[in-house]
C-alpha cells in the first residue's frame, strides 16, 4: 500500500489528509475545516481502480479566503494601535489572517471517474510537490489498469508465447 500523508493548513498542522492505494482500491481522505482552523470530521472516499479515468492539477486562487484573510489583517492592525491587551489580540487575529491568505492558494487534484464524479483534493500551497506526487501515482495506476485490460496486449502475447513454443519443438 503505497500512502501519501499531506498537510491540509497551516493552523492545523497536526491534521493530515491522506491519499493511499490499496489492493484495487484508491482511497481519498482529508479533513473538513472551519476557516481553516477547527477541525469539524474528515471526508473519505473509496473509488475502484477500474473506474478512474483521469487526473488533472490545477491552480487556484480562492478570493473569498482572500479577502478574509486581508480582512482579518486590518482589523488586527487596528487592535495594535489600541494598546493593552489589543495587542495580543491583534497577534492571534493577525495570525489567523496571515493563514487565510496563505490558505487561499490552492492546488487542486481533480480525479474523474468514468461514471462522469470527479472527486476534488485540495492542497496548500507548500504541499504541491506532494500534489504531483499523488497525480503521478495515480496517473501509473490508470496506466497499469489499461495495460492488464488491453486485448490486443494481451493476445499478442500469448501468440508469441505459443509461436515460441512450436519453435522449440
Amino acid at each position: 500500500m503505497e500512502a501519501i500523508k499531506y498537510m491540509t493548513g497551516l493552523l492545523t498542522f497536526y491534521i493530515k489528509g491522506e491519499i493511499a492505494t490499496e489492493q484495487n482500491f484508491l482511497k481519498i481522505r482529508f479533513p473538513n475545516t472551519l476557516l481553516a482552523l477547527i477541525p469539524l470530521g474528515s471526508r473519505k472516499y473509496n473509488v475502484p481502480v477500474a473506474q478512474i479515468s483521469s487526473v488533472a492539477s490545477n491552480f487556484k486562487f480562492d478570493i473569498k479566503s482572500f479577502f478574509i484573510g486581508l480582512i482579518f489583517a486590518l482589523i488586527s492592525f487596528s487592535c495594535f494601535s489600541a494598546g493593552g491587551n489589543g495587542i495580543l489580540a491583534g497577534l492571534i487575529i493577525l495570525a489567523l489572517g496571515l493563514c487565510l491568505l496563505i490558505n487561499s492558494f490552492i492546488t487542486e487534484l481533480k480525479v474523474d471517474t468514468t461514471s462522469g464524479t470527479y472527486y476534488y483534493i485540495p492542497f496548500i500551497i507548500f504541499e504541491k510537490a506532494k500534489a504531483s506526487q499523488a497525480e503521478q501515482m495515480i496517473s501509473s495506476i490508470i496506466a497499469n489498469r489499461l495495460n492488464d485490460t488491453n486485448n490486443r496486449q494481451v493476445s499478442e502475447a500469448s501468440t508469441n508465447a505459443i509461436v515460441d513454443a512450436i519453435k522449440s519443438k
